[in-house]
């Protein structure tokens, strides 16, 4: 055809938009992170996927995933009750219903002012873990404790429902206490109120 329109060749290196986002390296994910994710995977009770385990699959974990978002709080980044070893397809749907990826709602962008801050959130995991250290006295302090985490974890959700972030936080706490997950249930709608059912 004599009066076709040229063509050019789909140039990769052209077409690709520009990374907004710092580099890997800035935003803490440098040579002491992959230290730290060499030594925390190499432990035996890091060796598996958490996602999978809980759905009875045994998938090798290849990424340390943060828990609560660090969002760069560097004391929530570094904080190791706050790492989880996933498996990368797990670590990629996890990261992708929280930071918004593909029209999802961003989880974490709702009214800072309502919420403590993520390391005061940290430290209350921490002072849930050592009251359930302390043995049965210390469940009814933890379910106070638990409580306000799960306030902060659902705030300005429209769905006022316990999520996957709240299972993800309370899952490690209730295999330590060595209670069954439906021991714990939520009790209304508006507010979280959680309780041991008696056994």
């Amino acid at each position: 055809m004599p009066n076709a329109p040229k063509r050019r060749g789909f140039n990769r290196r052209t077409q690709r938009a520009p990374d907004r986002r710092p580099s890997a390296a800035k935003r803490g994910y440098g040579s002491k992170w992959s230290k730290y994710r060499l030594a925390f995977l190499g432990k035996a009770e890091n060796a598996l996927c958490r996602i999978c385990q809980r759905k009875n699959i045994v998938t090798a974990a290849s990424v340390v995933d943060h828990i609560i978002p660090h969002r760069g709080d560097w004391k929530l980044f570094w904080n190791p009750k706050n790492h989880q070893p996933l498996c990368a397809s797990c670590h990629s749907r996890k990261t992708v219903t929280e930071d918004g990826g593909f029209g999802n709602k961003r989880k974490d962008s709702t009214d800072m002012a309502r919420k403590p801050s993520k390391s005061a959130m940290a430290d209350k995991i921490l002072e849930m873990e050592k009251a359930l250290d302390q043995g049965k006295k210390a469940y009814g302090d933890a379910g106070v404790i638990f409580n306000e985490l799960c306030e902060h974890l659902t705030a300005g959700d429209e769905v006022a429902l316990p999520d996957g972030r709240v299972f993800r936080v309370i899952d490690p706490f209730l295999d330590k206490a060595g209670k069954p997950k439906k021991a714990w249930k939520p009790a209304g709608f508006s507010r979280f109120d959680w309780e041991i059912k008696a056994a």
